[in-house]
């Protein structure tokens, strides 16, 4: 069975929700309304309603100084997302509802 992927369109009203220093977004590939992006020190946001609300997704301690900003998923799997930050790398099987981390070990 081939999945039809919900794509935003070029015609479609856009409006600034969330914003600050982050630099990417990404959208859930079967349900456009579920986006992820990230704002000032890494913090990931999560709306499920297309924008209408947003909520905190992965938010910790601003004093580390590290600003890594990336979150990826992937069309064939949606729901998992991952980021990586100073202390390991971060995973989510519920398009960021929660998150796992696996640590970054030092040889």
């Amino acid at each position: 069975m081939r999945r039809k992927q919900c794509v935003p369109s070029l015609v479609q009203s856009w409006s600034h929700e969330i914003g600050g220093d982050g630099i990417e977004a990404l959208w859930h590939a079967d349900d456009a309304r579920k986006m992820l992006g990230t704002v000032q020190y890494s913090a990931i946001f999560r709306t499920k309603n297309g924008g209408t609300t947003w909520q905190e997704s992965l938010v910790w301690d601003t004093s580390i100084g590290q600003f890594l900003a990336s979150i990826a998923n992937s069309n064939g799997a949606p729901h998992t997302v991952y980021t990586i930050k100073h202390n390991g790398v971060h995973r989510s099987t519920d398009f960021g509802a929660t998150w796992s981390r696996t640590s970054i070990t030092r040889n």
